[in-house]
């Protein structure tokens, strides 16, 4: 019995992994917003950026989250819309831009 009161126990420091719930996309754990690009600051280029405020800078214009360009138009975001729902008028249009 003398031997098993002078072993030693080796015990072992337990890590602990920090695990949050989901939240929305570019929201870390602090509630701060976080960039796309996780690596870089500072985009190369339009397509590092995933908000208008980032698109901004590219496009030479000025306010943000709501950036006017300096042809006086506001910078917002793209409209998707199928061929077949277009009305005539804008069908129209988006054919004429195609073949000018």
């Amino acid at each position: 019995m003398a031997a098993a009161a002078t072993a030693v126990q080796t015990v072992r420091p337990t890590t602990r992994a920090l695990v949050s719930a989901p939240g929305p996309a570019g929201i870390n754990s602090l509630g701060v917003s976080t960039s796309a690009v996780g690596t870089s600051t500072i985009p190369s280029s339009a397509y590092d950026c995933l908000d208008i405020a980032c698109l901004c800078g590219f496009f030479g214009g000025t306010g943000g989250t709501t950036c006017t360009l300096p042809n006086g138009q506001t910078l917002t975001k793209a409209i998707r819309k199928e061929y077949r729902v277009m009305t005539d008028d804008e069908r129209q249009k988006y054919d004429q831009s195609l073949f000018i």
